[in-house]
């Protein structure tokens, strides 16, 4: 899409296992981002996967997978663990979820450098409302101390677009 509409000075962002994407696209050509932003999201590197990154947490992944059709459906325990409390936004995410390719969370990263490194500079935007699990204050708090991050708290938790769609524009639209 970047190239077939000739877009530059964009800004990407990637919420949750999409900040592997968003940061493996960027590697591989960073000329047109201005910025790239990691919404409570997992930050990608070179030779490890989500379930690497996940850590322990990556067995929650694992042991739900449909290893036969290679996907990992979407289920409750899911939509309370992102902070999905309000039965009408559990609903809208039903309607709208698939499955997740299972490959996406086994095959590795391949990354030419650290994604600060891309010459592209890098946000971070902490969910600080967390709920039973929480995978991303470790990654918040490594890219906090790293000056070549930006860092910014938002009130929300994981899924904040869902929950808090304002607060979330309104951060994304001051980057």
């Amino acid at each position: 899409m970047v190239d077939a509409e000739e877009l530059t000075d964009v800004v990407l962002v990637g919420h949750s296992y999409a900040g592997v994407v968003v940061g493996s696209v960027v590697d591989r050509r960073p000329e047109p981002f201005r910025r790239v932003v990691y919404l409570d999201a997992l930050v990608p590197e070179d030779g490890r996967s989500v379930i690497d990154l996940l850590g322990p947490a990556g067995g929650y992944f694992l042991d739900r997978a449909d290893e036969e059709a290679g996907v990992i459906p979407l289920d409750e325990e899911s939509l309370d663990r992102w902070g999905l409390v309000r039965p009408a936004d559990r609903d809208w995410v039903r309607r709208r979820a698939s499955p997740q390719p299972l490959a996406t969370f086994t095959d590795a990263a391949a990354m030419s450098r650290a994604v600060e490194a891309s010459g592209v500079p890098v946000t971070y935007v902490y969910c600080t409302v967390k709920p039973r699990v929480d995978l991303f204050t470790a990654i918040a708090e490594r890219t906090k101390a790293d000056p070549a991050w930006d860092h910014v708290a938002l009130a929300g938790p994981h899924d904040c677009m869902i929950t808090h769609p304002v607060e979330t524009a309104d951060v994304l639209a001051a980057l």
